[in-house]
């Protein structure tokens, strides 16, 4: 099975169940047109990420599943490191520069740690970094379209993809899950991972913040490979062999101590 569709078909059935709270394997068959034994794989694979809550003969609706920890209680956790990423990440943001500013707790510090600078433009899909920038009297400030995804508070979905496919930025300042030298890149919510990616292709350099605790994660939903990312910035130094990868991949890993 082709990974990007079955990827895909497990949006629309996240998607599906969200709506419609309660669904049967036939009816997911019939409206997706693969076998029912594909949408009992798929809803075995859902319900084991916590994505969904498996029954007899189909599934309901998890939306608790669907993050993995309220936004702000993800934004208390290691709160001192990415205030520490956050900081040199600002002072990567030159006047005169149009950012990317992804969602996500380190994401939110750096907004704030940015408020005083002027000339840039910044581009959000995050309803918390556009908040925070709001007032910033030296920022242009654009704030995608799209479908709040109500855990992470960042705006997704077609019309947030094509927001960002229609811009051009020096920088993108990108979120993910987990980072690994087997899956690269991933991320838990499976809505934010097509944007994440057109905000890649639309940046002239992704620079990745992550804390230790993403090092050596696969998570549910992979976004691409290592070689994506110009930079890491990070609190704590990965284990040496994943050191030595992203080395050779010829990213740079900045630590922040």
């Amino acid at each position: 099975m082709d990974r990007q569709f079955q990827s895909e078909r497990w949006i629309l059935i996240i998607d599906i169940i969200r709506g419609e709270k309660c669904v049967r394997v036939e009816d997911l068959a019939f409206r997706l047109n693969v076998s029912e034994n594909t949408i009992r794989r798929d809803l075995n694979m859902l319900a084991r990420k916590g994505m969904l809550q498996r029954t007899k003969g189909g599934a309901t609706s998890n939306l608790d599943g669907i993050s993995e920890k309220s936004f702000n209680e993800r934004k208390g956790k290691n709160r001192d490191g990415k205030e520490l990423i956050a900081e040199k990440a600002a002072s990567l943001i030159k006047k005169g520069d149009t950012v990317i500013i992804d969602g996500g707790s380190t994401a939110v510090l750096l907004a704030e740690k940015i408020i005083e600078k002027e000339h840039i433009t910044v581009l959000t899909n995050s309803l918390d970094v556009a908040y925070i920038l709001s007032d910033a009297q030296g920022i242009t400030l654009a704030l995608s379209g799209g479908i709040l995804s109500s855990d992470s508070r960042t705006m997704t979905g077609s019309p947030a993809e094509q927001f960002f496919s229609g811009i051009n930025a020096d920088r993108l300042f990108l979120a993910v899950t987990g980072i690994s030298a087997r899956g690269g890149l991933s991320d838990q919510n499976i809505f934010e991972t097509p944007v994440k990616k057109k905000m890649i292709e639309r940046a002239d350099q992704v620079i990745v913040l992550a804390d230790k605790s993403k090092f050596g994660r696969d998570a549910f939903s992979p976004i691409g490979d290592l070689t994506l990312t110009d930079k890491i910035i990070t609190d704590y130094p990965p284990d040496n062999q994943t050191i030595k990868i992203i080395k050779e991949k010829g990213i740079e890993l900045i630590v922040c101590q």
